[in-house]
């Protein structure tokens, strides 16, 4: 069972388990129970709106280790990348107490009418979680009207 994105929340799954006995050919089994954060993620993937005449929409993404995983981002990277892409992005580090605190900012880059998709990894130093992964959905509208009659 996978628990990746199920950090800080109880999980459940029923799994069916089957036999050679006769008389119990097929049992049912439960499996769950708390999965622990890794890191607090906040918010958990991006979305940036806009508008053709107004293109600018950034978001800020508040990554914090949890107390059981310390560990420090030592690079990032993102789908699509280069000159073309919708978004581009970039990280900050601050020193909260003992433990860092990372802000990823996300910004957009496209100019026209559409949708786009991406995703922001991010490659840490801890040996049992060695990435980390942030969606990104873009939506750029048509201009604004303009006019009588326009809000």
């Amino acid at each position: 069972m996978s628990t990746e994105g199920y950090g800080g929340r109880s999980i459940r799954q029923d799994i069916a388990v089957f036999t050679n006995d006769p008389a119990n050919r097929r049992i049912m089994l439960t499996i769950g129970g708390p999965v622990e954060a890794f890191a607090s993620m906040t918010p958990r993937f991006v979305k940036l709106a806009a508008s053709v005449d107004k293109h600018q929409a950034d978001q800020v993404v508040v990554i914090i280790p949890s107390d059981a995983h310390s560990f420090n981002i030592v690079a990032t990277r993102q789908v699509p990348a280069g000159e073309n892409a919708s978004f581009v992005h970039r990280l900050e580090k601050e020193q909260n107490s003992e433990k860092p605190v990372y802000r990823l900012v996300v910004e957009n880059r496209q100019r026209y009418e559409g949708s786009y998709y991406g995703t922001i990894y991010l490659t840490t130093d801890h040996p049992r979680r060695k990435e980390l992964s942030i969606n990104v959905h873009g939506y750029i509208a048509s201009p604004s009207p303009q006019g009588p009659g326009a809000p």
